[in-house]
């Protein structure tokens, strides 16, 4: 993978072994309009990819807080936690939610304003979607078994 200047080795570490890449901070930092510019022109120099800035200290971290780029060129699946509720607030871009059950759609919910949050409870199947080019969200979540 290929990374720009602004994520170097002495402020993040890079973690390639999960859905997506992960960025770990090695400190804390402001996220602001510049941090999500630096992860769109990250994924776009590496095909578009979805990556994730994670401000837990590691995977083992008991609550997952991470900002999220997905990409709509990227496959997407349905999913469920089962320890805890998925929260998503949205940062740039337009994205949906929809919620199975069955095999059936129970719920379809669309964040198309920076700010919007949504809450998809534990042990509901869902799966997240981008409905612009580029979907930039804050998400928070138990660590997963």
């Amino acid at each position: 993978m290929k990374l720009t200047n602004f994520f170097s080795k002495k402020d993040f570490k890079l973690d390639i072994s999960g859905k997506s890449p992960a960025l770990f901070l090695k400190s804390r930092i402001k996220i602001n309009k510049k941090i999500i510019n630096e992860l769109i022109k990250l994924s776009k120099l590496n095909k578009n990819i979805n990556v994730r800035i994670c401000m837990h200290k590691n995977k083992k971290s008991d609550i997952h807080n991470m900002i999220v780029l997905i990409s709509k060129t990227q496959n997407f699946f349905k999913h469920t936690h089962q320890k805890s509720d998925e929260i998503y607030h949205l940062l740039r871009g337009k994205m949906k939610v929809i919620e199975t059950k069955n095999k059936k759609i129970v719920k379809k919910t669309k964040l198309i304003t920076p700010g919007d949050i949504y809450v998809v409870s534990k042990n509901v199947e869902h799966i997240v979607l981008p409905i612009s080019i580029y979907t930039v969200f804050h998400e928070i979540k138990l660590k997963q078994i």
